[in-house]
């Protein structure tokens, strides 16, 4: 009961460490005609935090020192550290466990996407294939449905069509493929070379061409040898 009292009294050590570093940090900054607001934030913050860590950690050491279950603010300040290191492992542990469920639930709302260009020969870039392509990402864990700019089919200075698109990533895993589907076309695969948990970046990666095709025998390697299909993409 001791500890559990002890832990109550240093949330609100830190709650009262936290104002009254933020006034002091004030009072300062007004002494010298600077508006705490503005100046120098990041200090302004840092300080809070440390005022909000001091008291923590005396109201500890005090709760315990008061109650008996330490002979001396030495062994009281000792308890303390020994209390807030075990409360870091368990929110760090608490924290991280409910990332893994979100992630595992696909309820990560901070999930990035993958923005893609598909380059396409000319011949197959007609309209039937701008209504009905369809592009998916597949990885292990998961399939899920690119979203297509349809009606932004910009074609190159050789001819060929740049089809659109983006796909979230919802689960951190390397094993990725972009699936291409067009009426009339076996299924081309693009394998995604990105980390488990990538980087947004603002350029795009060079060219990759078709990593396989879903078809079989003498026709897929006939398609392999003249295909014209190329990928590239970002993480955004």
């Amino acid at each position: 009961m001791a500890y559990a009292i002890a832990i109550v009294a240093g949330f609100v050590g830190a709650g009262l460490g936290w104002i009254a570093a933020g006034l002091t940090a004030a009072a300062i900054l007004a002494a010298l005609g600077m508006p705490p607001t503005t100046s120098f934030p990041d200090t302004f913050h840092l300080l809070n935090q440390l005022g909000a860590m001091a008291g923590f950690l005396l109201a500890i050491g005090l709760a315990l020192r008061l109650s008996g279950r330490a002979r001396s603010m030495r062994e009281g300040a000792q308890s303390s550290l020994v209390i807030a290191a075990a409360l870091a492992v368990i929110f760090a542990a608490g924290s991280n466990l409910r990332l893994s469920a979100m992630e595992h639930l696909g309820l990560n709302a901070g999930a990035r996407s993958i923005e893609f260009e598909i380059r396409l020969p000319p011949v197959v870039a007609t309209g039937s294939s701008k209504r009905e392509a369809q592009v998916e990402l597949h990885t292990d864990l998961n399939q899920t449905i690119a979203q297509l700019r349809s009606g932004d089919w910009t074609a190159t200075d050789d001819g060929r069509a740049i089809l659109r698109g983006t796909v979230p990533i919802e689960f951190r895993t390397a094993q990725r493929t972009l699936v291409l589907n067009m009426p009339g076309q076996p299924q081309r695969l693009f394998k995604i070379r990105l980390a488990p948990n990538p980087s947004r970046s603002t350029e795009f990666s060079p060219w990759h061409l078709v990593d396989s095709i879903a078809n079989s025998g003498a026709d897929r390697e006939r398609a392999m040898v003249d295909d014209n299909f190329a990928i590239r993409y970002r993480v955004i």
